[in-house]
């Protein structure tokens, strides 16, 4: 499985890009933005939550799946109906929050005698994705986890759909941007998503019996019945983080990442994704950033 790091150590994208002091770049840490300042249909900057405003002549988004959308809707931008309910004053009405998509998930816990001691040995970079059905690309997904997530803790294959059909809304609850959204994941509402999850967790439930340690978790009386196996999965799902398509391009950007109605002001995180990518989004998150700094270069 690819990965960004080298020599046992991660490379972050601020290695990667920044390398060093940058005299046109100031960092703000633990600076939270409260909204977006708008000047009618155009960006000016932002506002801070301690109230000091920091202005630019283009506002570049990157708060990721969740704050991105969070803060377009705090600024006015969003479902107008669920602006007005939510006490925001209506900038311009566009789909924002709504109909993104994730990896649903399970851990299945096993035991192994003698785990791979190094996290670059094959067995730990290992990942299976195969197609469940008719559709050429990978549907699900079986990653092996052979480092403990605590000390002395059991290892894990994390099983996720990864061509998911359920799809999720974000909404805004309050005009105070200290005020987290609501997030409602709608995991697993397709039985197209039920059935695929399903057969990653006996599929991974399979190679544990091959050998390759184990299983804690399901028992076989759940591994075999559908509703057994879905009441477990209920009780242990959980997510890959890898939340896309929150203002996606088509309904909320165009394909320069500028939001549309609103000049001055893209969006560049995973938020602009019309479906989640069917491996994690590290990479193409990254790609999305390298292609923004392009745009706003031209």
């Amino acid at each position: 499985m690819p990965g960004n790091a080298g020599n046992g150590v991660r490379t972050s994208a601020v290695d990667a890009y920044l390398g060093g002091d940058r005299p046109n770049l100031t960092v703000r840490a633990e600076t939270p933005v409260a909204r977006l300042l708008l000047d009618g249909h155009r960006a000016r900057g932002v506002a801070l939550l301690d109230g000091a405003v920091v202005e630019a002549g283009e506002v570049v988004l990157a708060a990721g799946g969740v704050a991105t959308p969070h803060l377009l809707m705090l600024s006015g931008i969003g479902p107008a109906d669920m602006l007005r309910a939510a006490g925001v004053p209506v900038v311009l009405d566009l789909p924002v929050g709504q109909g993104w998509s994730d990896h649903p998930g399970v851990f299945v816990p096993f035991t192994a005698a003698d785990p791979p001691a190094h996290p670059r040995s094959p067995g730990s970079q290992a990942a299976l994705d195969w197609n469940a059905g008719s559709d050429p690309g990978g549907d699900v997904e079986v990653l092996a986890f052979v480092r403990p997530f605590a000390p002395a803790g059991e290892l894990h294959l994390m099983c996720t759909v990864a061509s998911p059909v359920s799809r999720g809304t974000i909404t805004l609850t309050s005009p105070d941007p200290r005020v987290r959204p609501g997030i409602d994941y709608r995991y697993l509402r397709t039985e197209h998503d039920r059935r695929l999850l399903r057969h990653a967790i006996r599929t991974a439930a399979d190679l544990l019996r091959a050998g390759v340690g184990t299983r804690v978790a399901p028992g076989g009386d759940v591994l075999g019945s559908d509703p057994e196996l879905d009441r477990w999965i209920g009780a242990h799902l959980t997510t890959a983080v890898h939340l896309s398509g929150s203002a996606a391009i088509g309904p909320v950007v165009d394909p320069r990442l500028r939001v549309h109605g609103i000049s001055g002001l893209r969006v560049a995180d995973t938020s602009v994704l019309p479906i989640v990518p069917r491996r994690g989004t590290a990479a193409t998150a990254v790609a999305i950033g390298e292609k923004a700094a392009q745009l706003l270069g031209e």
